[in-house]
């Protein structure tokens, strides 16, 4: 049987980590361990009101440094029976992920595309280290410059991670207080 998932193979990042630092991390650590959530850009206009902002969604990020991805849905897997999706990485970027991410969403993303983000907390120079590694072996359709990478970053999110996220509390709260009514409940 060839699975979808056998594309997120991410052999050649974790050997050339094993090789040159001292502690191990691994690709899956980074995109599917950490801080995850999606901002849908096509939202009716009409919802904005009953549903979180971009900025309110991104202010989990507040503050934050490291390594971030932007992800596409690639495909969908049949032959798990929990739902699976295939993830294709656009774009990795390092730095204050709140204010780099709001930048992309106005210069770099689709209007009407649904984004996905990855993030994972590290320090300065680390996310610099990693995401230089990134760009020489992947190669990302938004990243151009230092993008020598030939193989394609994938990965495999399962059903709850990719529609609510890791922040899916949070985001619940949020819209409590947004919209008192919509949560309140009567009999």
């Amino acid at each position: 049987m060839n699975c979808i998932c056998n594309e997120a193979n991410h052999d050649s990042f974790n050997n050339i980590i094993k090789n040159e630092l001292k502690f191990f991390i691994d690709v899956n650590e980074i995109v599917n361990k950490n801080h995850c959530t999606s901002i849908d850009l096509d939202l009716d206009r009409n919802l904005i009101d009953v549903t979180l902002n971009k900025n309110e969604i991104l202010s989990s990020f507040n503050k934050m440094v490291g390594i971030y991805h932007l992800w596409v849905k690639e495909d969908y897997c049949l032959d798990h029976t929990s739902d699976k999706y295939l993830m294709l990485c656009v774009y990795v970027g390092k730095g204050h992920v709140k204010k780099r991410i709001k930048s992309h969403i106005k210069n770099k993303w689709a209007k009407k595309e649904k984004l996905y983000i990855s993030f994972y907390e590290c320090d300065n120079r680390i996310s610099k280290y990693l995401e230089q590694l990134f760009l020489d072996i992947y190669k990302f359709h938004l990243n151009s410059q230092e993008n020598t990478g030939s193989e394609y970053l994938k990965t495999v999110w399962d059903e709850e991670r990719f529609i609510h996220g890791t922040d899916f509390s949070e985001q619940m709260e949020m819209m409590e207080k947004k919209n008192p009514d919509m949560f309140n409940l009567r009999v």
